[in-house]
Order: structure tokens, then sequence, then C-alpha cells
């Protein structure tokens, strides 16, 4: 742990920066929709304290045509305090139900990412099984800003996603995109020259 903590700082060029996490502020609500080639996901949760929230999550997968329902509960199981950057370890534990087949099944989401105010790392894996199938999904992301940014102005982040997915066939994706960040609203837009990313979330 201490080599990976050392990894980080190196990594980053130490700063901070406000951005959406699954865990957000005593009382907060935080609610998102995402389309992407394989799935739309739309998504509300509360947050009861600074390290739970609890949601709801719905996912439509665009391969199989199946429709999944998630209840939530997600912890911040570890914050790191750098000087002017943070690091976040979480974990999301979820009961599924799959619309078309009446199956009740488990999901496990674990998060991991490091920031500050100029450059951004993040590692994601969820692991389910809505169907006869597995369904694997791996993660990660590398951005960057091309300025510091303050909470009450415009931050602009451009970043590069590798999604392997794996779920009766398997498929590796890398998408370009473009993150604006202001206030309590995030936006995100991406292309590939094949698929398009969208991602917009608000917390209030």
């Amino acid at each position: 742990m201490k080599a990976l903590i050392f990894f980080l700082i190196i990594l980053l060029e130490l700063g901070y920066l406000v951005i959406a996490h699954p865990v957000t502020y005593k009382g907060g609500f935080a609610t998102s929709a995402l389309q992407t080639r394989n799935d739309t996901t739309l998504y509300l949760n509360y947050s009861i304290s600074q390290k739970k929230s609890y949601g709801v999550q719905f996912v439509s997968l665009s391969d199989t045509n199946e429709r999944l329902l998630f209840l939530t509960g997600n912890r911040l199981l570890k914050r790191y305090y750098f000087f002017d950057a943070q690091a976040n370890l979480y974990a999301t534990t979820s009961l599924g139900f799959n619309h078309d087949n009446t199956q009740l099944f488990p999901c496990l989401h674990l998060k991991a990412d490091a920031e500050n105010r100029r450059y951004y790392t993040d590692f994601s894996a969820t692991i389910m099984k809505p169907s006869s199938a597995l369904f694997t999904k791996l993660t990660s992301r590398l951005g960057w800003a091309p300025y510091k940014h303050h909470f009450s102005t415009l931050s602009t982040w451009f970043m590069i996603e590798a999604v392997y997915l794996n779920y009766h066939n398997s498929q590796l994706e890398l998408m370009p995109i473009y993150r604006g960040f202001y206030k309590s609203l995030l936006w995100e837009l991406g292309y590939n020259g094949s698929n398009t990313f969208i991602h917009v979330m608000l917390h209030f």
C-alpha cells in the first residue's frame, strides 16, 4: 500500500479537484444519465454521510437487450489526503434484478482514483451474473486539465478511457473524452470514430 501511495504521489503534480464520486456529502443527492455503445444507464443516489450512500440504478444493455434494475449501497473505504491532492477507494454492492429473465443477482463494483487540479487517474471493476453468463467490466482513465481550476469556475478536462467488457463475447474500446465540471454539474462527451459517449451528472 505504501508503494501505491508513493506511485500516486509521483504520478500526480500535487493539487486538488472537485469531481463526481459515488458518495458526495451528507444529505446530498446525485443523479446521472449515461449513453454508450454498450448501455444506457440512469442513476439516483442519496448520501447518508460522507462515507455512505444508497441508490437505484437502471441499466439497458444494448447487445443483449437486457434491462437491469439495481438497489445499490456505496461506501468510501479509504481517502488519502496529500498536499492539494487526494486518492480514494470505493466499493459498491448491489442487488440486481433482470427484468427479462426475472432473475435476482448480486453485483460488486470497486473503484480507485487519484486526482489533483491538473491530472486524474482511475480504475474500476464490475462483476455480476445477470444471466447464465458472467459479466465483467474493467475501466481505466487518464486525464489532464489545461489549467488549474477552482470550485466556482469551469473546469475542463481531456481524458482517454479504456474499457474491457466480457459478457457473452469480449471487447476492448478506447474513447477520448472531454469533461466539463461547473459547481454541481458535470458533463462528458466522447467520440472515437465509431461510437459516442454522453454522460451528465448533477449533485443537489
